[in-house]
């Protein structure tokens, strides 16, 4: 049982820190590939891209807080004991939270092009969605 607890702990921190760097360099494409939303082409992939960052971002979620609970029941049936969150925890949340502001730079980078006055009213409503709303509804 403290073998699957541990594991559990472990994996989805490790899946976590996937997520971040797959998602990270969708933004890193992007940016790249996009220096500035000037056509109808470039706001349909900045709204793709906001899309699969929001989408990430949930299951990001998910992948950070069940260990929490897991470790607490572990701790309340015995099978581990408190100082071991040290071990299980914090060192796979502190490198998802390194991996994270790594990409935050390019999210800002994202949300900071050059956009046409054609497009610009667009482009502040997908990125006000992006910063304040779980889904995408555009």
């Amino acid at each position: 049982m403290r073998e699957a607890l541990i594991s559990v702990m472990l994996v989805l921190p490790f899946f976590a820190i996937c997520n971040s760097i797959v998602t990270g360099n969708g933004i890193l494409h992007f940016v790249r590939n996009t220096p500035a939303i000037s056509t109808w082409q470039h706001m349909e992939s900045f709204k793709s891209m906001v899309a699969k960052q929001m989408y990430s971002a949930l299951v990001q979620i998910l992948l950070l807080i069940v260990p929490v609970p897991v470790f607490v029941a572990g701790v309340m049936m015995g099978a581990l004991n408190t100082i071991e969150c040290l071990y299980f925890i914090l060192p796979p949340s502190l490198v998802v939270l390194g991996v994270g502001l790594l990409y935050k730079k390019l999210e800002h980078r994202a949300q900071t092009l050059p956009v046409s006055d054609e497009f610009s009213a667009e482009y502040q409503r997908v990125i006000e969605v992006w910063m304040k709303k779980p889904l995408p509804k555009w």
